[in-house]
Protein backbone atom coordinates (compact mmCIF):
# COMPACT_ATOMS: atom_id res chain seq x y z
CA UNK A 1 0.00 0.00 0.00
CA UNK A 2 1.44 3.29 -1.06
CA UNK A 3 1.21 6.27 1.53
CA UNK A 4 1.09 9.96 0.35
CA UNK A 5 4.60 11.20 0.29
CA UNK A 6 3.51 15.30 -0.33
CA UNK A 7 0.61 17.41 -1.30
CA UNK A 8 0.57 19.59 -3.99
CA UNK A 9 -1.02 23.04 -3.08
CA UNK A 10 -0.31 25.32 -6.72
CA UNK A 11 2.67 27.37 -8.01
CA UNK A 12 3.31 31.06 -7.73
CA UNK A 13 5.03 32.05 -11.36
CA UNK A 14 6.60 34.98 -12.44
CA UNK A 15 6.91 35.71 -16.68
CA UNK A 16 9.52 37.37 -18.20
CA UNK A 17 6.84 39.36 -19.65
CA UNK A 18 7.15 37.96 -23.31
CA UNK A 19 7.06 34.37 -23.06
CA UNK A 20 4.48 32.00 -22.62
CA UNK A 21 5.06 29.32 -20.15
CA UNK A 22 3.53 25.54 -19.97
CA UNK A 23 3.53 23.39 -17.18
CA UNK A 24 2.59 19.55 -16.52
CA UNK A 25 2.69 18.63 -12.98
CA UNK A 26 3.10 14.83 -11.96
CA UNK A 27 2.62 12.53 -9.05
CA UNK A 28 6.34 11.49 -9.80
CA UNK A 29 10.05 12.20 -9.58
CA UNK A 30 10.00 11.80 -13.36
CA UNK A 31 8.34 13.75 -16.24
CA UNK A 32 6.04 10.38 -16.69
CA UNK A 33 3.17 8.67 -14.59
CA UNK A 34 0.15 10.14 -13.44
CA UNK A 35 -0.69 13.30 -14.05
CA UNK A 36 -1.58 15.52 -10.62
CA UNK A 37 -3.75 18.08 -12.53
CA UNK A 38 -5.81 16.62 -15.27
CA UNK A 39 -3.52 18.07 -18.17
CA UNK A 40 -1.19 20.73 -18.72
CA UNK A 41 -1.55 24.55 -18.54
CA UNK A 42 0.02 27.29 -19.90
CA UNK A 43 0.60 31.06 -18.30
CA UNK A 44 0.93 33.94 -20.55
CA UNK A 45 3.81 35.49 -20.98
CA UNK A 46 2.66 38.71 -20.37
CA UNK A 47 0.91 37.80 -16.83
CA UNK A 48 3.82 38.81 -15.13
CA UNK A 49 2.84 37.27 -11.56
CA UNK A 50 0.68 34.58 -11.72
CA UNK A 51 -0.34 32.13 -9.54
CA UNK A 52 -2.27 28.47 -9.12
CA UNK A 53 -4.04 26.28 -6.28
CA UNK A 54 -6.01 23.72 -5.17
CA UNK A 55 -7.83 23.21 -2.55
CA UNK A 56 -7.92 20.90 -0.97
CA UNK A 57 -4.18 19.99 -2.25
CA UNK A 58 -3.63 16.94 -4.44
CA UNK A 59 -2.26 14.27 -3.17
CA UNK A 60 1.18 12.51 -4.32
CA UNK A 61 2.17 9.09 -3.35
CA UNK A 62 5.29 9.08 -5.36
CA UNK A 63 6.47 12.98 -5.61
CA UNK A 64 5.82 16.04 -7.36
CA UNK A 65 7.84 16.48 -10.69
CA UNK A 66 6.67 19.78 -12.46
CA UNK A 67 7.49 19.99 -16.14
CA UNK A 68 8.32 23.52 -17.59
CA UNK A 69 8.26 24.73 -21.52
CA UNK A 70 9.08 27.83 -22.10
CA UNK A 71 11.36 29.79 -24.77
CA UNK A 72 12.51 32.70 -22.71
CA UNK A 73 12.92 32.96 -18.72
CA UNK A 74 10.01 32.05 -15.88
CA UNK A 75 10.76 31.26 -12.27
CA UNK A 76 8.65 29.44 -10.27
CA UNK A 77 7.73 28.17 -6.85
CA UNK A 78 6.06 25.17 -5.65
CA UNK A 79 3.45 24.92 -3.13
CA UNK A 80 3.28 21.51 -1.12
CA UNK A 81 3.19 20.17 2.14
CA UNK A 82 5.25 16.95 2.84
CA UNK A 83 2.89 13.83 3.88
Amino acid sequence: MLTDIAAFGGLIVKTDGANDATFTIYDSTTASGTLLAPESFAVPGTAGLWTFSVDPPLRAANGIYVDLACAGNVWYMVLYDRG
